[in-house]
């Protein structure tokens, strides 16, 4: 049997014995799995026991017998096996090699093995080589089309002990404090362990190149020798020259080793599944890139090692990457948006499989995962709607899905539901015949490097990425990509058809990567946004003439803090001409801060949840269309150049009404107004109306309209088509 990736149709499919593979697969035990066979999903991923039993020991009886629990059920399946591995929670590993275990920085051992240890990395291939020898040897080989490589909390790669929240849910030992800032707050820090300071000595030796007073230079500390640097304090690594920015030319130890630890974790996964390519020629891959997600006060994503998904990217061993989406506004009423970049992913020529774990309604009230009961579907036909909207957005990028049941409960064991997957399947198959390209006009930009020169713990890291997509950009009634900002110097990436440009969380940008902005989005009647801090930091420093390069105005700050928002104070433009009276936008006003930490036990005066430093734009040739508060100094500017635009705001969080506004101005297709959530390619459109009542729906160009979910034709030959639409019913539809 033959399982190889192609690009095929627009997007990237798994191709077995020269078949293209449905896109739609199921996370399901046994028990459970003859549910998704009935909807006609005929292959599955599942936690298959690794063997690894002891040291040196392996027994394969319980792989076998959970392989063979599938195949009693349909011999025909295909199983994309999770495998998971000891050295964690005080395992019979963690027992044998308590030396090759994370350390605190309160000096407390950790929970798991360090990501630098190299015995766990020695005996974990040893461990995954035997694994799969036994399963291509086997006598069901030809039923598995891969393996799912695994570790970390969740195992979901986020190294050990990088994860502090929900200790009531996740049975943590350590969870940050609420209404303590993070110099007060006792929660120790990862990861201080003899393999990891080894491993960041010998990393500096390599960057620097065994040259000593570069070094020196560099760290600014003349008494520092190689065979004696230590990994950063925890208080170094939460403090900042610039309140929340990192200054390279002070704080560099601090950056070099942010920098080490993402790279030291992303080898680990590498090198594994080098091993595993090693021993197979069928799909090899893992979770990761987690770029969109920021869990509370920062401090997650510095520690979890996620971010060198450019890294991951490029590497021959990976085939797949995957991720839930978005946890935050993932209700009826909310949006489905990965946590990863999978445009990235398509990018590399990778697939990406997006796991969509919705509650449902038939999952225990009791169960403390994430959302508090209220946040789940009280009927099977909201159930249902909330997995039409999770396929749709799946649909229309192109990307590969698994439905979960997430803790083995049956939460798709029911009739109406099992219909409902079985409809979905059989769009999938009409729509298969269909270009999945995307025609998306909007580019948003996001960099895993301006994290590492930030200080961890604040909250203004959340406005800059997932909040506001979750609450604000998902509704502007367009579709968007989403890119690394790495991939702006990638020949393969198509700048032209993109005529907005996002520009979220980019605190550094390298002179590559400015020299590619400059020639593909300073152009052709372009539009950029630009938020808070852009370009502030290059490969040369902190320079606040970086900032005025990239965005074409004069940008200035105060080494200042506040609780920010932005005042419209110009209604004359055409980006504010409708906006209501008085409207405003920021994090200080945001959703997010008046209900997500209530939820996840943090209260609303969060010491972290403050903007700084404070920026605005000084230059005398932008247009000012609001002012930053409590400055009153202009935030909202916009400056047209003679072949693109430029638009400063300063502040990590901008409203729908604002966005939707900016698109518009851009000359994006908007397919609808009031607020919908939209999700559509070439051929596929989807709609989720946050109202009820009739609807216009304009489209690109003219095109026959068909209803997928009845089968029923809507329109001919049609730019524009009104219909009835009910709230969060969600309807999709294929253009021809």
């Amino acid at each position: 049997m033959s399982v190889q990736l192609r690009k095929y149709m627009g997007s990237m499919w798994v191709f077995k014995d020269g078949v293209p593979m449905s896109k739609v697969i199921c996370y399901a035990s046994p028990k459970y799995y003859s549910d998704f066979r009935e909807a006609g999903i005929n292959t599955v991923t599942w936690n298959i026991p690794l063997g690894w039993v002891g040291p040196k020991k392996f027994n394969f009886d319980a792989t076998d017998k959970v392989i063979e629990d599938y195949l009693s059920i349909d011999p025909n399946v295909m199983i994309l096996p999770r495998i998971s591995f000891p050295g964690n929670n005080q395992d019979w590993w963690c027992k044998e090699h308590p030396e090759e275990l994370v350390v605190l920085s309160n000096g407390e051992l950790g929970s798991g093995h360090s990501s630098a240890s190299l015995v766990w990395f020695e005996e974990a291939s040893y461990a995954l080589s035997n694994f799969i020898r036994h399963i291509e040897n086997s006598q069901y080989s030809s039923n598995i089309i891969g393996y799912h490589i695994c570790d970390g909390h969740f195992s979901e790669w986020f190294a050990w002990d990088s994860a502090n929240f929900e200790k009531d849910v996740h049975a943590l030992r350590w969870v940050c404090q609420p209404g303590k800032t993070p110099v007060e707050c006792s929660t120790p820090w990862p990861d201080y362990s003899k393999p990891m300071l080894n491993a960041f000595r010998e990393w500096v030796r390599r960057k620097y190149k065994d040259d000593l007073e570069a070094l020196r230079r560099s760290w600014k500390k003349r008494d520092v020798d190689f065979s004696t640097i230590t990994i950063p304090t925890k208080l170094e690594r939460l403090s900042a020259e610039i309140l929340t920015i990192r200054d390279p030319a002070k704080q560099m130890n601090v950056i070099d080793y942010e920098i080490c630890f993402q790279d030291t974790h992303s080898d680990l996964i590498l090198n594994l599944c080098k091993v595993a390519k090693s021993e197979t020629r069928k799909l090899v891959g893992v979770f990761y890139g987690y770029i969109w997600l920021n869990f509370f006060r920062g401090f997650y994503m510095q520690n979890a090692g996620h971010l060198a998904l450019s890294k991951i990217l490029k590497s021959p061993y990976v085939d797949f990457l995957a991720a839930p989406y978005d946890y935050e506004n993932r209700v009826l009423g909310g949006a489905c948006y990965s946590q990863s970049l999978p445009e990235s992913v398509f990018l590399q020529g990778k697939m990406f499989f997006t796991e969509v774990d919705p509650k449902t309604f038939l999952t225990d009230p009791a169960l403390k995962w994430h959302h508090l009961e209220h946040f789940a579907p009280r009927t099977a036909e909201g159930t249902v709607e909330l997995l039409k909207r999770d396929y749709s957005y799946v649909q229309s990028m192109g990307m590969g899905m698994w439905w979960t049941d997430l803790f083995n409960q049956g939460w798709y064991h029911h009739e109406t539901i099992i219909e409902a997957l079985r409809k979905l399947r059989k769009i999938e198959e009409r729509l298969s015949s269909f270009s999945q390209e995307s025609n998306r006009e909007i580019a948003v930009i996001l960099d895993e490097r301006s994290l590492l020169y930030m200080r961890p713990c604040q909250n203004m890291a959340m406005a800059l990425r997932n909040v506001q997509r979750q609450w604000e950009l998902a509704f502007i009634g367009a579709p968007f990509d989403t890119y690394l900002q790495s991939d702006l110097s990638n020949p393969r990436f198509d700048a032209e058809r993109y005529k907005l440009f996002i520009f979220m969380n980019n605190v550094f940008i390298d002179m590559n990567e400015r020299r590619s902005i400059d020639q593909l989005i300073k152009k052709d009647g372009k539009v950029a946004i630009w938020q808070w801090a852009p370009g502030l930091i290059s490969d040369e420093g902190i320079d606040i003439e970086n900032m005025r390069q990239i965005t074409g105005m004069i940008i200035n700050y105060e080494k200042k803090k506040g609780h920010t928002h932005i005042d419209i104070t110009n209604y004359q433009h055409p980006i504010t001409h409708d906006l209501p009276a008085g409207h405003s936008f920021g994090p200080e006003l945001s959703r997010w801060h008046m209900v997500l930490f209530k939820e996840s036990g943090f209260i609303e005066d969060d010491p972290t949840f403050v903007s700084s430093p404070l920026f605005y734009c000084s230059d005398a040739e932008a247009t000012i269309l609001g002012r930053l508060n409590p400055s009153d100094k202009p935030g909202f500017c916009i400056r047209e150049f003679n072949n693109w635009t430029s638009i400063y705001v300063a502040v990590p969080y901008i409203s729908k009404q604002v966005l939707r506004n900016i698109a518009r101005f851009a000359g994006v297709h908007l397919y609808s107004e009031g607020g919908n959530l939209v999700y559509a390619n070439k051929h596929f459109l989807s709609i989720t109306p946050r109202l009820t009542g009739r609807q216009t729906i304009k489209l690109p160009k003219s095109m026959t309209v068909t209803d997928l979910w009845n089968d029923k034709k809507v329109a001919e030959e049609a730019s524009s088509f009104d219909i009835d639409m009910r709230a969060n019913v969600t309807y999709m539809y294929l253009l021809e």
